[in-house]
């Protein structure tokens, strides 16, 4: 499978690879406890190129099989430096076709609307006849605001909570569940 670019008026989005482990591995040093605050990190070697390499080899063979699409988000102007990542995950085709959405941001590029032209670029690929998925989930916690605003502002719709559905540093974190519908 050949890399794959998205181009957004100030953004290129590229698909995994093995190519990116030291950019990827960096991403996640640099964004540490930023991310570590929101999301399950807890893998021992997750700060290590061996697992990045890995991680991205496995990404490139299930963005093949059509289950997973991930890119990292680079500014046009400055193209070596991933500032983020968009990710569907889960996808179901057939009497499904749904998939679920994750994304994040280095905090020095929020609040720029660099998350919203990434997110809402992969959201167009993924209900286009090419992946045609009619339902995109994403889970929130209910304190991330800017998140939650991400979500309202590109058409999903708050379904409920989930309770207590993710552990985040040993403890449970419960999660808004939203939708966006494809119809």
């Amino acid at each position: 499978m050949s890399d794959r670019i998205l181009e957004t008026p100030r953004l290129l989005l590229r698909t995994s690879n093995e190519d990116m482990t030291a950019a990827t591995l960096d991403f996640y040093r640099r964004n540490a406890e930023e991310f570590e605050h929101i999301e399950p990190i807890s893998h021992p070697d997750f700060y290590t190129e061996d697992f990045h390499r890995r991680l991205l080899r496995t990404e490139r063979e299930l963005i093949r099989k059509r289950s997973m699409f991930r890119v990292w988000i680079f500014l046009r102007s400055f193209s070596s430096i991933p500032i983020g990542t968009v990710s569907v995950h889960n996808i179901r085709y057939g009497d499904f076709s749904d998939g679920e959405i994750g994304y994040k941001m280095d905090p020095a590029f929020r609040r720029q609307g660099f998350a919203r032209e990434a997110v809402s670029e992969v959201m167009e690929l993924m209900t286009s006849l090419e992946y045609g998925l009619h339902r995109i989930d994403a889970m929130v916690l209910p304190s991330n605001e800017p998140s939650i605003r991400l979500l309202e502002s590109l058409g999903f719709v708050r379904e409920g909570l989930l309770r207590h559905n993710v552990r985040i540093h040993g403890e449970w974190k419960s999660h808004y569940l939203y939708s966006y519908l494809n119809e």
